[in-house]
């Protein structure tokens, strides 16, 4: 008994579990960050340079300056550095203070019992309901960041004669852009194939090992049609949706290099134009958020039940129906977030008068293929079919077919 309670009393309390699992994070992305310092110094100056230029963009009525400065840097941790919590924790600790490191055993003995109060602030910021509508308001202003940043990577040599020059400014956007996109696409397609794949094997997968055993014990027979229909149309609509993704075009260009103008040339007053506005929503009567609730419900309702209508005219049974309602959801998820990776140069995009009623029957299944896509996240069966089974041979082949171009191209130039 006396072994017990001793055990019991050396627990960490769970706000000790708290305290070592933020220093932690801490410690472990200052080693990771002193290990290789220049780029942990060239991503720092970038957010410090997007921060200046676009904070004084955002104004939020319900919070005081400091507080809304420190949950854009948060939100510019997480769109631009796509940083993971352990380095938003650790770059906004240092963003108010210093590195652990830094501080002498006198410093630390004064800073520890304040730390409590320090982590939890800026937990606060990283999960501030803000986060969301300020990520969408960089993800937005983000291009013409990326192009400068890009046009000082590479011409960094001759970058002065080009940043005072408008004309050189044109032309090396120019150039950069169409370079990008080109990256971007092969980028979109090498996605896009990698999904396709994975959806086309695992679905034959599901019909060898799941619809059609299930259907004979079930139903007595298994509908061919059905499980060829299940089969081919995932990927198929993989293929239609990545086709109409539409790249960023010359236009997308001009705006760039319209809006780098106005960075380059710190036009104080365009960057102190309020964008983004944001105050307190009046409190909607209760009738009315029920009202809203049942109508997003009835868009569940009414999508998954023509879905079910349709495939009932096509002779699926109730397995057949629940496969093909997944895989098209997750294939819709997918294709979602491929086109994340196509608006990452688009400084504006426009939204067709056909979107809200697209929108109205998508978004359950995107929704659904959300949930699924975290489900599977979970599964390592997945992960390890994914990793090893079909993406190395695909990076493999794809090793090979470009050694061999530039084995060609190289003949082709020796020979001229």
């Amino acid at each position: 008994m006396k072994v017990r309670k001793k055990l019991i009393i050396g627990r960490p309390s769970e706000s000790q579990f708290y305290l070592n699992e933020f220093i932690f994070d801490l410690l472990t992305s200052e080693i990771e960050e002193t290990l290789s310092p220049e780029k942990a110094q060239k991503q720092a100056a970038k957010t410090f340079y997007i921060y200046q230029v676009l904070r004084k963009k955002i104004k939020i009525e319900e919070i005081n300056e400091a507080q809304k400065d420190a949950i854009f840097l948060a939100a510019l941790e997480k769109v631009f550095r796509k940083s993971d919590r352990s380095y938003q924790r650790y770059h906004l600790f240092i963003t108010f203070y210093q590195p652990l490191s830094e501080y002498s055993k006198e410093e630390l003995e004064k800073l520890i019992p304040k730390l409590p109060e320090i982590f939890k602030r800026i937990d606060e910021f990283i999960k501030s309901p803000y986060i969301d509508i300020l990520s969408k308001f960089i993800k937005k202003n983000l291009p013409p960041f990326i192009i400068l940043f890009d046009v000082v990577e590479k011409k960094i040599d001759e970058i002065e004669s080009i940043l005072t020059d408008q004309e050189k400014i044109k032309n090396t956007v120019d150039l950069l852009c169409r370079e990008k996109y080109q990256q971007l696409a092969t980028r979109i397609r090498n996605l896009a194939i990698r999904a396709f794949i994975y959806i086309f094997l695992t679905k034959m997968i599901f019909a060898l090992i799941l619809e059609f055993p299930l259907s004979n014990y079930f139903y007595g027979a298994a509908d061919f049609r059905s499980i060829i229909i299940n089969t081919l149309f995932p990927p198929i609509l993989m293929a239609l949706i990545v086709l109409s993704f539409q790249m960023p075009d010359e236009e997308n260009t001009k705006r760039i290099f319209q809006r780098l103008i106005e960075i380059i040339n710190r036009d104080q007053t365009f960057e102190k134009t309020v964008s983004l506005f944001t105050k307190k929503r009046k409190v909607k009567k209760p009738i009315l958020i029920f009202g809203f609730t049942v109508f997003y419900s009835l868009t569940f309702l009414i999508t998954f039940s023509l879905i079910h209508e349709v495939l009932t005219q096509l002779n699926f049974n109730l397995i057949s129906e629940a496969i093909f309602i997944f895989f098209v959801s997750v294939v819709t998820f997918f294709s979602y977030r491929i086109k994340q990776s196509v608006n990452e140069l688009k400084l504006s995009e426009k939204e067709s008068v056909f979107t809200p009623l697209v929108d109205f029957f998508f978004m359950p299944i995107l929704s659904l293929g959300k949930f699924f896509s975290q489900e599977i996240a979970k599964l390592n069966f997945f992960i390890f079919v994914f990793d090893f089974i079909i993406e190395a041979p695909f990076k493999l082949l794809f090793e090979i077919i470009e050694e061999w171009i530039a084995f060609v191209r190289k003949r082709k130039e020796e020979i001229i």
